[in-house]
């Protein structure tokens, strides 16, 4: 729920910054939660069993914050472990969502990059395009 408000709040300032010609102020709320997000996410690989050192992977460009989003859509470990109880209770979760949901997100990935890909490919090719009409006249 953190990062939805907050990826909500960013839209909603990055349309105001543009709308008053201040773009700065998207940056002014990254750096005000910047340790706020730090600790959500610390307490997300917790709860999944694995060590707040996982963050230091944010630093790897795209692969690094992908496998962050895997380790933080990956259900809880069920009852405690290291770092303390499971905020869900001791529900059980089959190791089938947990795969489900990687193999989603690897898709989703993928058809980002492919989209983006794609626009990218089509943008060179409509700047290639556009010759000056004085070159084809020259016949």
């Amino acid at each position: 729920m953190f990062l939805l408000f907050s990826a909500l709040i960013s839209i909603i300032l990055t349309l105001i910054g543009k709308a008053i010609g201040f773009t700065f102020l998207t940056s002014i709320y990254a750096l005000a939660v910047l340790v706020p997000s730090l600790a959500v996410t610390a307490r997300r690989l917790h709860d999944t069993g694995r060590s707040a050192w996982w963050l230091l992977l944010g630093l790897i460009p795209f692969i690094g914050d992908f496998v962050l989003t895997i380790f933080a859509v990956l259900d809880s470990q069920t009852g405690p472990n290291a770092y303390g109880s499971n905020p869900k209770g001791d529900a059980y979760v089959s190791e089938k969502t947990n795969v489900w949901l990687i193999v989603i997100l690897c898709i989703g990935a993928l058809a980002i990059l492919m989209a983006g890909i794609s626009a990218w490919g089509f943008l060179s090719i409509m700047r290639n395009s556009q010759t000056p009409t004085s070159q084809n006249s020259s016949i």
